[in-house]
């Protein structure tokens, strides 16, 4: 121990900082290659989920309409619906038009609601 100059010191500081200064420029290096490299694949990933939306919409969107016709075309027969079917209608319609249903659909409602049946 007696034996440890300041110069070996020094020299022993200089490599920590250049071993610690190389391991932070690697690891830098490193996430800009892995970013460069993953980002093409998440930019074909991003955009196969962005078609599945779309289509998940439309479905949804077709899926309203379609219950939507079923329920008023019963109420213009003269079916009864209780509580729980008018409120699920209305929940399902207030869907509809909020993701842009077109405007038969509402103007049946209008119909029927000015007749007093919903």
């Amino acid at each position: 121990m007696q034996s440890i100059t300041l110069g070996q010191i020094g020299i022993g500081v200089a490599f920590l900082a250049g071993l610690i200064s190389g391991v932070i420029y690697i690891n830098s290096q490193l996430k800009k290659w892995l970013k460069t490299l993953f980002s093409r694949e998440f930019e074909k990933v991003d955009a196969s989920l962005q078609d599945l939306n779309a289509k998940i919409s439309e479905v949804d969107l077709d899926s309203c309409k379609n219950y939507l016709v079923m329920f008023l075309a019963s109420l213009e027969k003269g079916d009864e619906q209780d509580d729980i079917e008018l409120e699920r209608f209305w929940e399902t319609y207030e869907r509809y038009t909020e993701n842009g249903g077109n405007t038969y659909i509402k103007r049946k409602v209008d119909k029927l609601k000015a007749e007093g049946r919903l």
